[in-house]
């Protein structure tokens, strides 16, 4: 085994700080490089890269390190009393070793930048209980096994660390957490003050789709309110439509009123045929050219109701089926109704034609021709009044629907947008409960810090008793040691207490956030 040669003797102190690079050359234990004496305290960098170090006995000798390299080595476990007296440390690199917890930490308040990458760390809880790098900003764990997002909540006590690297920036190098559906957005949402994750501004990428979405959201509020709108609109025009119908309707009545009156003057026609058979003639030839005529006003009406039934048809496609299916069985009774309106005065006229021939074949047949044409007057009035009750049936079914429908619609829209400020106001509730969550965080985080500073100098203290024998001091802290044990546990209990609720409270606000959007 050959051990690499230690510094050089002849270094002068007050040339500068010492550097120690030993890349690749077989270094197996890092005590080989101590000197013993003052210049081990001056050595502010280290590299160590590339050997075949186990364990980190040794450092405690560099005190004033500030750099340390310890990547690809065969560490598997974090000493405590090795990094203990670094408290001067700000980088620190154990990337490509076999390290698998994060347990054995001690607290170094100056370090900046960590890299643990290419290990097999599954959990990070000896990173933050407690908190033992109040100032990391960066964290390298790339390439490491961490599978569930709850295993980086404990991330969030690391009030100052800005940019965290969990893969490659192409992908490679990932943890199994990096193949989660919605992984960015979620790291962003547990971790608010990061600046970069996995070399990347994902953070501005993710809040304009953030922005985006609220965008959306908007925009889907103003086309609700659109929408309303344009249903008003159909609604008036609907109801213009059925105004105009029911004047049509009204219009045909007085069609029919005006009919009637016409056949009382045909009656007295018919009467005057008894006296003389050529007046009848020609009488009947005038009843004729009426019937044309009124067939004609018929045929040029059906059209205008067609016209009218293809704009209702446009206007009532935003309608329900049910409503369509309301207005086609109105269609097509109407239909049946002006049909059958057609056939019996065709039949009239059939009858008519074959009346006035009788009588001028046979003179004598003519009262009884007079009394048939009176049987089917009374026929097609009965049929009239039929048809005309029917109208009526379904106008008025017609004026119930329309005001179910729009019933109907203005409960769905008020529902619609009781909704939307109830989760409106729940989002703001949630979010002015988890600023002040956070702020319980950080106070929590101050009394670690606190705790963590008062354990020090209990240790400290207790150096000094072991050196210079002051036992009343070693009484007087064990006096005080078990209330301030007492009050560790009371704040670890109550810490873990308000973590659980933030854990409920955060992962309720996520259900509603992924609800909104």
């Amino acid at each position: 085994m050959s051990t690499p040669p230690p510094p050089p003797d002849d270094l002068n102190p007050a040339l500068g700080p010492i550097i120690i690079s030993h890349v690749n050359a077989g270094v197996e234990f890092i005590d080989n490089l101590a000197n013993d004496d003052e210049r081990d305290e001056l050595v502010e960098q280290m590299n160590l890269h590339g050997n075949s170090i186990q364990s980190m006995d040794g450092l405690e000798a560099f005190t004033g390190l500030v750099e340390l390299c310890l990547s690809s080595n065969n560490i598997e476990e974090i000493s405590f009393h090795a990094l203990q007296p670094l408290v001067h440390l700000r980088v620190l690199d154990l990337s490509a070793n076999s390290i698998s917890s994060t347990l054995g930490f001690p607290q170094l308040p100056r370090l900046e930048e960590l890299s643990m990458a290419h290990n097999c760390i599954q959990g990070l809880d000896g990173l933050t209980r407690p908190i033992k790098f109040p100032k990391l900003q960066y964290l390298d764990l790339r390439g490491n096994a961490i599978v569930e997002l709850n295993d980086l909540v404990v991330l969030q006590r690391l009030k100052r660390l800005a940019h965290l690297r969990l893969q490659a920036a192409n992908g490679d190098q990932a943890n199994p957490v990096c193949d989660l559906d919605g992984y960015p957005h979620a790291i962003i949402q547990m971790l608010p003050k990061l600046a970069l994750l996995d070399e990347e501004e994902r953070l501005r990428e993710a809040e304009e789709r953030l922005q985006q979405k609220m965008a959306t959201l908007e925009k889907s509020e103003n086309e609700t309110k659109e929408i309303t709108g344009e249903l008003e609109l159909a609604r008036k025009t609907h109801e213009a439509i059925v105004t105009q119908l029911s004047d049509e309707v009204k219009y045909h009545k007085d069609r029919a009123e005006q009919a009637d009156k016409r056949n009382i003057q045909l009656e007295k026609q018919v009467t005057e045929l008894k006296a003389n058979v050529e007046t009848v003639y020609n009488k009947c030839i005038e009843k004729d050219e009426a019937i044309q005529q009124l067939k004609k006003n018929l045929i040029a009406r059906q059209d205008e109701i067609d016209a009218l039934r293809s704009q209702h048809e446009k206007d009532s496609e935003r309608q329900d089926k049910l409503q369509q299916q309301q207005q086609d069985l109105y269609e097509r009774q109407l239909q049946s109704s002006i049909i059958q309106v057609e056939m019996e005065f065709r039949k009239e006229f059939q009858q008519s034609a074959q009346r006035f021939q009788s009588l001028q074949r046979k003179t004598q047949e003519r009262m009884k021709e007079v009394k048939r044409v009176r049987e089917a007057y009374q026929v097609s009035l009965q049929r009239e009044a039929a048809a005309k009750a029917q109208i009526e049936k379904l106008e008025a079914i017609l004026a119930d629907d329309k005001k179910k429908l729009s019933v109907e619609d203005a409960k769905r829209s008020d529902t619609f947008k009781a909704e939307i400020r109830q989760e409106k106001s729940k989002r703001e509730e949630l979010e002015h409960r988890l600023i002040e969550e956070q702020k319980k965080y950080a106070q929590v985080a101050v009394l670690t810090v606190e705790r963590d500073e008062k354990t020090i100098e209990n240790e400290r203290l207790r150096e000094e008793i072991r050196h210079e024998k002051l036992s009343a001091k070693l009484e007087a802290l064990e006096k005080e040691a078990p209330k301030k044990e007492d009050q560790l546990i009371s704040l670890r209990t109550e810490l873990e207490q308000k973590v659980s609720a933030l854990e409920s409270i955060s992962s309720s606000s996520v259900k509603k956030w992924s609800v909104l959007e």
